[in-house]
Protein backbone atom coordinates (compact mmCIF):
# COMPACT_ATOMS: atom_id res chain seq x y z
CA UNK A 1 0.00 0.00 0.00
CA UNK A 2 1.39 3.47 -1.00
CA UNK A 3 0.84 6.40 0.77
CA UNK A 4 0.78 9.60 -0.94
CA UNK A 5 0.72 12.95 1.10
CA UNK A 6 1.74 16.40 0.25
CA UNK A 7 3.94 16.34 2.93
CA UNK A 8 6.18 13.51 1.30
CA UNK A 9 6.29 14.74 -1.69
CA UNK A 10 9.80 15.91 -2.39
CA UNK A 11 9.47 18.25 -5.02
CA UNK A 12 6.39 19.95 -3.64
CA UNK A 13 8.58 20.64 -1.07
CA UNK A 14 11.28 21.95 -2.72
CA UNK A 15 9.87 24.33 -4.64
CA UNK A 16 7.68 25.77 -1.66
CA UNK A 17 10.95 26.43 0.35
CA UNK A 18 11.98 27.93 -2.50
CA UNK A 19 9.29 30.33 -3.14
CA UNK A 20 9.28 31.18 0.77
CA UNK A 21 12.75 32.00 0.58
CA UNK A 22 12.09 34.28 -3.02
CA UNK A 23 9.44 36.23 -1.30
CA UNK A 24 11.47 36.62 1.91
CA UNK A 25 14.34 38.58 -0.11
CA UNK A 26 11.65 40.21 -1.93
CA UNK A 27 11.43 43.40 -0.24
CA UNK A 28 14.83 43.86 0.48
CA UNK A 29 15.70 43.54 -3.50
CA UNK A 30 12.73 46.46 -3.96
CA UNK A 31 15.02 48.55 -1.52
CA UNK A 32 18.36 47.86 -2.68
CA UNK A 33 16.60 48.82 -6.17
CA UNK A 34 14.91 52.24 -4.75
CA UNK A 35 17.89 53.15 -3.13
CA UNK A 36 20.08 52.10 -6.57
CA UNK A 37 17.86 54.74 -8.30
CA UNK A 38 17.92 57.51 -5.65
CA UNK A 39 21.49 57.54 -6.34
CA UNK A 40 21.73 57.56 -10.12
CA UNK A 41 19.22 60.55 -9.89
CA UNK A 42 21.76 62.62 -7.07
CA UNK A 43 24.32 62.01 -9.29
CA UNK A 44 23.14 62.98 -12.24
CA UNK A 45 21.34 66.16 -10.23
CA UNK A 46 25.16 67.15 -8.53
CA UNK A 47 27.22 66.79 -12.44
CA UNK A 48 24.54 68.73 -14.08
CA UNK A 49 22.72 72.13 -13.57
CA UNK A 50 19.90 70.36 -11.69
CA UNK A 51 17.64 70.15 -14.28
CA UNK A 52 16.35 66.85 -15.49
CA UNK A 53 13.73 67.62 -18.56
CA UNK A 54 12.46 64.15 -19.38
CA UNK A 55 11.02 63.98 -15.21
CA UNK A 56 8.88 65.00 -13.14
CA UNK A 57 9.00 67.95 -11.36
CA UNK A 58 9.07 66.45 -8.19
CA UNK A 59 12.21 64.18 -9.19
CA UNK A 60 14.17 67.38 -10.20
CA UNK A 61 12.86 67.98 -14.14
CA UNK A 62 10.78 70.36 -15.35
CA UNK A 63 11.65 73.98 -15.89
CA UNK A 64 15.41 74.78 -14.40
CA UNK A 65 15.41 76.75 -11.38
CA UNK A 66 14.76 80.48 -11.44
CA UNK A 67 18.19 82.63 -11.30
CA UNK A 68 18.56 84.57 -8.08
CA UNK A 69 17.50 88.23 -9.44
CA UNK A 70 14.19 86.80 -10.99
CA UNK A 71 10.82 87.86 -10.21
CA UNK A 72 7.52 86.02 -10.72
CA UNK A 73 5.41 87.43 -12.76
CA UNK A 74 2.62 88.14 -10.04
CA UNK A 75 5.31 89.77 -7.98
CA UNK A 76 5.62 93.12 -10.72
CA UNK A 77 2.16 92.87 -11.88
CA UNK A 78 1.17 93.92 -8.74
CA UNK A 79 2.59 97.10 -8.69
CA UNK A 80 4.86 97.55 -11.85
CA UNK A 81 5.19 101.15 -11.62
CA UNK A 82 7.29 100.79 -8.02
CA UNK A 83 9.81 98.34 -9.93
CA UNK A 84 13.01 100.54 -10.93
CA UNK A 85 16.05 100.02 -12.84
CA UNK A 86 16.35 96.63 -15.01
CA UNK A 87 14.47 93.81 -13.40
CA UNK A 88 14.69 89.69 -14.35
CA UNK A 89 11.05 88.15 -14.74
CA UNK A 90 10.52 84.66 -15.15
CA UNK A 91 6.44 83.89 -16.95
CA UNK A 92 4.81 81.99 -19.74
CA UNK A 93 3.95 84.01 -22.59
CA UNK A 94 0.27 84.00 -23.22
CA UNK A 95 -1.19 85.86 -25.69
CA UNK A 96 -0.67 88.52 -28.10
CA UNK A 97 -2.79 91.62 -27.92
CA UNK A 98 -4.24 92.71 -30.98
CA UNK A 99 -4.50 96.54 -29.63
CA UNK A 100 -0.50 96.73 -29.23
CA UNK A 101 1.09 95.03 -32.21
CA UNK A 102 5.06 93.79 -30.64
CA UNK A 103 3.84 93.13 -27.21
CA UNK A 104 2.20 89.65 -26.09
CA UNK A 105 1.39 89.11 -22.04
CA UNK A 106 2.95 87.18 -19.47
CA UNK A 107 1.30 84.89 -17.05
CA UNK A 108 2.90 83.41 -13.48
CA UNK A 109 4.67 80.19 -14.47
CA UNK A 110 3.08 78.79 -11.42
CA UNK A 111 0.03 80.02 -12.29
CA UNK A 112 -0.18 78.77 -15.65
CA UNK A 113 1.13 74.84 -14.21
CA UNK A 114 -1.60 74.89 -12.12
CA UNK A 115 -4.34 75.95 -14.45
CA UNK A 116 -3.31 74.12 -17.27
CA UNK A 117 -4.79 76.90 -19.30
CA UNK A 118 -3.37 80.40 -20.39
CA UNK A 119 -6.56 82.76 -19.53
CA UNK A 120 -7.32 81.88 -16.40
CA UNK A 121 -4.73 84.31 -14.60
CA UNK A 122 -5.80 86.92 -12.68
CA UNK A 123 -2.80 88.64 -13.30
CA UNK A 124 -0.96 89.77 -16.77
CA UNK A 125 2.48 91.43 -16.71
CA UNK A 126 2.67 93.20 -20.52
CA UNK A 127 6.03 93.13 -22.49
CA UNK A 128 7.59 94.61 -25.38
CA UNK A 129 9.78 93.48 -27.93
CA UNK A 130 11.39 94.37 -30.96
CA UNK A 131 12.56 90.71 -31.13
CA UNK A 132 10.20 87.74 -32.98
CA UNK A 133 7.34 86.63 -30.69
CA UNK A 134 7.35 84.12 -28.23
CA UNK A 135 5.16 81.12 -29.15
CA UNK A 136 2.00 80.23 -26.20
CA UNK A 137 2.61 78.30 -23.39
CA UNK A 138 6.89 79.60 -23.90
CA UNK A 139 8.14 79.98 -20.83
CA UNK A 140 10.72 82.76 -20.47
CA UNK A 141 13.24 84.67 -18.46
CA UNK A 142 12.33 88.30 -19.64
CA UNK A 143 15.12 91.14 -18.89
CA UNK A 144 13.78 95.01 -19.38
CA UNK A 145 12.55 97.65 -17.44
CA UNK A 146 8.93 99.01 -16.63
CA UNK A 147 8.24 102.01 -18.97
CA UNK A 148 4.71 103.83 -18.38
CA UNK A 149 3.22 104.59 -21.77
CA UNK A 150 0.21 107.03 -22.50
CA UNK A 151 -2.36 103.67 -22.15
CA UNK A 152 -0.05 100.94 -21.18
CA UNK A 153 2.39 99.89 -18.72
CA UNK A 154 4.95 97.27 -20.13
CA UNK A 155 7.87 95.63 -19.67
CA UNK A 156 10.10 97.14 -22.66
CA UNK A 157 12.41 93.77 -22.85
CA UNK A 158 16.54 93.97 -23.25
CA UNK A 159 16.54 90.24 -23.43
CA UNK A 160 14.31 87.19 -23.68
CA UNK A 161 15.62 83.95 -23.02
CA UNK A 162 13.11 81.19 -24.70
CA UNK A 163 12.87 78.09 -22.17
CA UNK A 164 10.32 76.09 -24.36
CA UNK A 165 7.24 75.53 -23.63
CA UNK A 166 5.60 74.12 -20.64
CA UNK A 167 2.85 72.25 -22.28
Amino acid sequence: MTVTSRDNDPQQSVSGGATRRRRRWAPAIAIVAAARAALVLGVLLAIGDGHLPDLPAFLGGGSPSQPDDALHVDDVATDPKGFQGTIHVRGVMAFVPQKYPGTFAMIDTREARMCRELHCAKKTLSVKTTAPLPEPWDELHVRGKIVAGESLVYLEADSIENLGSIK
